[in-house]
């Protein structure tokens, strides 16, 4: 027996494109029901670019396939035609279906370019000798994002819009034809889900400066798209061209989609933004560098000392020209294998540098460059015995200073400084009252020494000392850290003040900066910085007094981190983990003008050395 349509259809039914039924036949003794099927699908904006040389076009919907399946049944399919990209509301009813099984109804949605748009399924058991009303809602795959430029400035000749680092829209005019107007980019195809979907929306902008397409503004963020939720973001766009930006402004905002529409706000400040930036290549050094050792010159030039594996494992000392690493002197020209190399400066901008020297016995031995070769400050190997963390330090007139664990008084701290004819003690020698490992030297203004070490008199701790003019006192308690302490690292600020920094095992390994008050040692923000263990930290003061620590962080797979201290918080300077990878040998310096430069053995590059600025 033929079923009959229901004559009491809802209003549903009635829609925009009608209602469209199926009926089929069935064996007599085959118990069957009807289903009434309401696909709704979720608008997703209507956005129109404004810019004239692009072709894209909208989403237009073009086509819903509907699919229904139940296992030993015919498969039903219907294509349902539907246009622009404003909601839809399709109802759809199939009567005279065999009961008591589980039905599948897939939904396809597809655009004018046949991409996918809408998509979903849903299961249900249609009842005996009844009718079952099944819903279906279809949240959008994409949204549509919009880029909006705004005043453009006489300079501006083409804006770029990306999504996850592939170009999606751009926009060239003749240089002042738009200027104080709007120029929009969008992009369509922008994936978004009700549980959300990540990207990168990254805006450029450029001009013609000296006849030349140049980069002039550039920024991006990162957000989430969510189906159904609107949310709102702010992007500054930073200058990033040469020179200073013109006066003015230009606001840029994004949206996405009527169902989620993302609102992305930009400013093009004219402030000038830094970033990290390798000096030459990664990994420039002809083969491995370990103790790398780095400084920087009175006119702003890097220098960095190393045991040079190309080289025999003795001391190279290379600068940097502005465009390439250059040798200062020949390669390798220690006369032994060098370990813990030391490398500083004179106010003439001459390079010395300190090393255990295995070619005299492991013993202290101090080099610097007189114009054309290296040659040896007094006595090679001038130290009681091995020596060993050796830290150079030059006075105001260019009296070196070092400072090292002492093989030959017991391990303890010793430093000595060249008299013009000879090295000599600085009080007595060996004159901590335990071992000293990792010692860090640094000079006042008036030349008189600090140093600090992990005191093994005190159960590994940190104490810092220094030269009165006729002895060495402790500085407050001796071992203040809160527990042992390794990679001491010792910078006097521009009013003389002490700072120190290790990484600290009595806060997980972490680095730790603490400075004196006069009185007694503080913590400078909180210990232990990283979010792992840390290594190989180095401290630099800068002449305004703000600290600097650069470290390996083991919380970031062993990266390079640089931190400074904002006067309430430690802030990253750039981004945690600046490495390709894994690095050892981190140590850090400060330009005259407050540049930070970090160097160290770059694990990502054959453990060669790698040398990176923070520039504008």
């Amino acid at each position: 027996m033929r079923k009959q349509i229901p004559q009491t259809l809802p209003l549903l039914c009635i829609l925009l494109f009608g209602c469209i039924l199926d009926n089929r036949t069935t064996s007599p003794d085959q118990e069957t029901g009807s289903v009434q099927i309401l696909l709704k699908l979720e608008k997703i904006g209507t956005i129109h670019k404004l810019s004239a040389n692009t072709a894209m076009a909208a989403i237009e919907m073009d086509t819903l396939h509907l699919i229904l399946h139940a296992p030993g049944e015919d498969t039903l399919r219907n294509a349902i035609p539907l246009a622009g990209n404003g909601m839809h509301t399709v109802s759809k009813t199939y009567s005279d279906l065999p009961s008591l099984k589980t039905w599948t109804l897939a939904a396809v949605a597809r655009d004018q370019r046949g991409a996918t748009v809408y998509s979903g399924s849903v299961d249900f058991i249609v009842p005996v000798k009844k009718m079952i009303d099944v819903s279906l809602n279809l949240s959008p795959r994409y949204s549509m994002l919009k880029g909006r430029f705004f005043p453009i400035r006489d300079s501006v000749t083409r804006v770029e819009l990306r999504v996850d680092g592939d170009l999606v829209a751009d926009s060239v005019f003749p240089k002042q034809s738009l200027l104080g107007d709007t120029v929009v980019l969008r992009y369509d195809y922008l994936s978004a889900s009700p549980v959300g979907e990540a990207h990168s929306i990254g805006m450029a902008v450029f001009g013609d400066m000296w006849g030349i397409d140049t980069l002039l503004y550039s920024g991006d963020t990162t957000f989430t798209v969510f189906s159904g939720k609107d949310t709102a973001f702010a992007l500054k766009l930073y200058w990033v061209g040469p020179g200073t930006p013109p006066p003015g402004m230009a606001d840029i905002s994004v949206s996405l989609g009527a169902l989620g529409a993302v609102t992305l706000d930009g400013l093009l400040e004219d402030t000038v933004v830094a970033s990290w930036k390798i000096l030459g290549m990664a990994g420039f050094t002809p083969d491995g560098a370990e103790y790398t050792s780095l400084t920087v010159s009175s006119t702003g030039v890097p220098y960095l000392a190393f045991m040079d594996k190309a080289n025999g494992f003795r001391t190279t000392v290379m600068r940097w020209s502005g465009s390439a690493w250059d040798l200062v002197g020949a390669p390798g020209f220690s006369a032994g294998v060098s370990l813990y190399t030391s490398l500083a400066l004179s106010n003439e901008d001459v390079p010395y540098v300190a090393f255990r020297d295995g070619g005299n016995g492991s013993k202290a031995t101090v080099m610097r460059f007189n114009g054309s070769a290296w040659e040896t400050v007094g006595t090679p190997g001038f130290s009681a015995g091995v020596s060993n963390f050796t830290s150079l330090a030059l006075s105001g007139t260019g009296v070196p200073y070092v400072a090292f664990r002492d093989g030959g008084n017991g391990g303890k701290a010793t430093v000595m400084r060249f008299n013009g004819g000879g090295w000599e003690y600085l009080g007595t020698p060996g004159f901590s009252v335990g071992g000293a490992n990792t010692p860090s030297l640094a000079l006042s203004e008036n030349d008189l020494p600090f140093v600090a070490f992990r005191d093994d008199a005190n159960l590994g701790k940190a104490t810092v000392m220094r030269w009165t003019g006729s002895t060495w006192e402790i500085m407050g308690t001796p071992g203040f850290s809160a527990g042992d302490i390794w990679n001491t690292s010792l910078s006097l600020s521009g009013a003389g003040i002490p700072y120190v920094a290790f990484q600290d095992g009595g806060n997980g390994w972490g680095p730790t900066v603490m400075k004196w008050n006069g009185n007694a040692w503080e913590n400078v923000g909180a210990p232990g910085l990283s979010t792992g263990e840390a290594s190989w930290t180095s401290l630099e003061v800068s002449a305004s007094g703000v600290p600097y620590v650069a470290f390996s962080d083991d919380g970031i797979e062993g990266k390079t981190r640089v931190m400074k201290w904002s006067g309430s918080i430690w802030e990253n300077v750039g981004s945690p983990g600046i490495s390709a990878g894994a690095t050892t040998y981190t140590t850090l310096a400060l330009s005259n003008t407050g540049i930070p430069y970090v160097a160290y053995m770059d694990r990502a590059n054959q453990n060669r050395a790698t040398v990176m600025g923070y520039y504008p």
